[in-house]
């Protein structure tokens, strides 16, 4: 049961009670006594009857609190922030043969986004999935938002196939969320080549080429089997150009992360 739904019936018992005694006229209904003096034994007696209602009252209120008590001690709590570097570099030295890195000039091939999940609470957090709920477009083209259809995506890990995983207390877990990948050439079978522009992709999601250059909103949602969801928000600016290393394509990439 909801803690609002028992704090609910414990205000209805609490009026109900009241209205019962300002109704009934139980002030007839007190026996006459008179006072007199009691015993050692009866003393104690009457200390420990009251001792035990008062562990009686409080049992009830634990058994039906119990839940929400443990939750003050015993609890996992999602946070999501960006990874030290907003985005990194993936550079053509560790792709293809060693005769190949050698003649090639150093240069990126992708740029990739990570975000850190991290468990701030006291227990282990389980069954953690990250979902894109929304993905839109705005540009100079395209004023108004264009909804990209996202099918409430998951998540795929480090490239396989696992979509869920376990966070440890004080735990961090690093997550790729967006690339970009280089322009290329792609050969067509009358032996021509068609050039290929860079490609955004955000959470297994490639960009239409229609999106040149704009801002691209996507809202993710983080789940968990045993911890208040977490919603955050991924605004990414681009001008649609490309550069060769990192430190000349931060002028053309902007990445935030709002919460």
């Amino acid at each position: 049961m909801k803690l609002y739904y028992k704090l609910g019936i414990l205000i209805l018992i609490c009026v109900f009670c009241y209205l019962l005694g300002n109704w009934i006229p139980f002030a007839s209904l007190n026996p006459s006594i008179k006072p007199e003096k009691i015993n050692t034994s009866e003393y104690y007696q009457i200390i420990i009857s009251s001792i035990s209602a008062v562990v009686t009252f409080l049992a009830v209120i634990i058994a039906l609190f119990k839940e929400d008590i443990r939750k003050n001690w015993e609890y996992s709590r999602i946070e999501v922030v960006m990874s030290d570097e907003v985005f990194f570099e993936i550079l053509n030295s560790s792709i293809g043969s060693s005769t190949d890195v050698a003649t090639k000039p150093l240069e990126a091939v992708k740029y990739v986004c990570k975000i850190d999940v991290l468990n701030s609470g006291s227990i282990s957090a389980t069954g953690l999935e990250i979902y894109l709920e929304s993905l839109s477009f705005t540009g100079q083209d395209y004023p108004t938002p264009q909804i990209i259809e996202t099918e409430n995506r998951i998540i795929v890990l480090n490239g396989i196939n696992d979509t869920d995983f376990n966070l440890s207390p004080e735990g961090k877990k690093t997550i790729g969320i967006l690339e970009l990948t280089s322009p290329s050439q792609q050969s067509s079978p009358e032996g021509s080549s068609n050039d290929i522009p860079p490609r955004l992709n955000i959470a297994g999601i490639v960009s239409s080429p229609d999106f040149k250059k704009g801002r691209w909103v996507g809202n993710f949602a983080i789940y968990s089997t045993n911890a208040k969801p977490v919603r955050f928000k991924l605004e990414v600016d681009w001008n649609g150009k490309w550069q060769k290393r990192a430190s000349e394509m931060k002028n053309n990439l902007k990445i935030d992360l709002k919460k």
